[in-house]
């Protein structure tokens, strides 16, 4: 009795979680419970942190490697409306034509040099909206790939197989402060592992300084329009909108980001759509004899 009421009260480093990953979803809730509990000893606690903040490669905002990421991570592909697929966008001007061709659009991701001159004045409450700080270095893609898939229809399509399901369930535990539900997200090492298997196919590498890269998701949610940047501390609420993030209201904002950056071209612009990639389907297709 008295180990385990040591064990509680003065946690183990995070190496003796090493198979955080393996647990069920109410010994996850449990351990991240214990993290949640006052100590009476502080230093035992700053064990759980190391003191080097957790990396991850870069991911290049390439719409081949997010697919295949969101594959590992068990995102239904498919000709049907569950499927889900990112494709790259050239560019925002035609509003009518980007309309007609995405139509089926969830959410709209821009990556930029950001500078800080972006002020945005909140037009509403902020925190029901699922929301994820960044904490790992160099995740930034990754982080807008967790805010697309976290809202409305996406949500609803991943299965009970998919390694984003247990992370959405706990992102919305509200049991669980934000640092040690950021830590939980960091024990995942099968998540790790299935990102890493995709970063190392690009050309991105860590940098000695963080790079002046954002990742810019736009998504509705509940009626509102939102700005959702990992490196924020809050999402950022535009206001109420009933249609989707092709609206004049969401590509004006856009441009008003693109105006605050350090370019005023971004580096890459990605949405996140329903379906099957029309390439890949006439390719599948068996000739007719």
């Amino acid at each position: 009795m008295f180990n385990l009421l040591e064990s509680i009260c003065y946690p183990p480093p995070v190496e003796a979680f090493a198979r955080f990953d393996r647990m069920t979803l109410s010994e996850n809730l449990w351990f991240c419970e214990i993290l949640r509990q006052p100590h009476n000893e502080p230093a035992p606690r700053q064990l759980l942190w190391p003191e080097v903040p957790t990396s991850w490669i870069p991911l290049d905002a390439s719409a081949t490697l997010w697919n295949q990421l969101i594959r590992k991570l068990g995102v239904p592909e498919g000709a049907t409306k569950e499927g889900l697929r990112f494709e790259e966008i050239d560019s925002i001007e035609d509003r009518a034509e980007l309309r007609k061709k995405y139509d089926d659009i969830h959410a709209l991701i821009i990556a930029l040099q950001m500078s800080e001159k972006l002020n945005m004045k909140q037009r509403g409450k902020p925190h029901s909206v699922p929301f994820f700080e960044q904490t790992i270095d160099g995740a930034c893609g990754f982080y807008s790939i967790l805010h697309a898939l976290s809202h409305g229809p996406p949500a609803s399509m991943l299965g009970s197989n998919s390694l984003l399901t247990d992370v959405f369930v706990l992102s919305n535990e509200m049991s669980l402060t934000p640092d040690n539900y950021a830590l939980a997200l960091e024990l995942n090492k099968r998540l790790e592992e299935a990102y890493t298997d995709v970063a190392i196919q690009g050309e991105s590498v860590f940098a000695l300084e963080e790079p002046a890269m954002r990742y810019i998701c736009m998504v509705n949610f509940d009626g509102n329009l939102y700005h959702l940047d990992a490196k924020r501390n809050r999402p950022g609420n535009l206001g109420p909108s009933a249609e989707n993030v092709l609206c004049d209201k969401c590509l004006d904002h856009v441009n008003r980001v693109l105006e605050a950056s350090a370019v005023r071209k971004p580096v890459t612009m990605l949405a996140l759509i329903s379906g099957q990639d029309p390439k890949e389907r006439k390719q599948k297709q068996v000739p007719q004899p």
